[in-house]
């Protein structure tokens, strides 16, 4: 753990890694998932602390939010293996797999609270329902398709009209 946040490879790289290792043994992360838990970090860490945890550009396309950094970062990490498979309806995915220790040393204690928080609330989670999770974020529901999300910025916009609201 450090004290400055950091904006490298290495802290999404962490990040991904932290998140695998806060899963059951052996759990398979698709890149989907995956990446939806990044970004649910992202937005845990933002509303709770007015910043992302990873420097990530969030985009809201056609499947959520969505980028290529989060398997990109370990893509050719030994840390990680990634195997391609095919998901329930025959088309092609990604499964990740941590399978050697990553040391965590650039995250903030408050990033790694907000990282336990996402793993603690999906790890259990069918497709399904993790999805809806996902859909149901302010970002996704407030953002036109194809948007950057810029996540302090509406946790900010989040808080105003919730307490607006009250």
């Amino acid at each position: 753990m450090t004290t400055e946040p950091t904006t490298t490879t290495d802290n999404l790289r962490e990040v991904v890694a932290f998140l695998t290792q806060g899963s059951p043994p052996r759990y398979p992360f698709s890149n989907a998932r995956l990446t939806k838990m990044v970004y649910l970090a992202d937005w845990k860490a933002a509303l709770t602390y007015g910043r992302q945890i990873t420097q990530i550009r969030w985009v809201f396309n056609h499947y959520g939010p969505w980028v290529p950094d989060v398997v990109d970062s370990i893509r050719h990490d030994p840390a990680f293996r990634i195997e391609k498979k095919r998901n329930g309806l025959g088309g092609p995915k990604e499964e990740i797999r941590q399978i050697r220790d990553v040391p965590i040393t650039t995250l903030l204690q408050k990033q790694e609270i907000a990282l336990t928080h996402v793993v603690d609330e999906t790890i259990g989670l069918d497709w399904t329902t993790f999805i809806r999770l996902v859909y149901s974020t302010f970002p996704v529901v407030n953002q036109p398709r194809f948007a950057t999300l810029d996540l302090p910025m509406l946790a900010s916009e989040y808080k105003r009209q919730t307490l607006e609201t009250k």
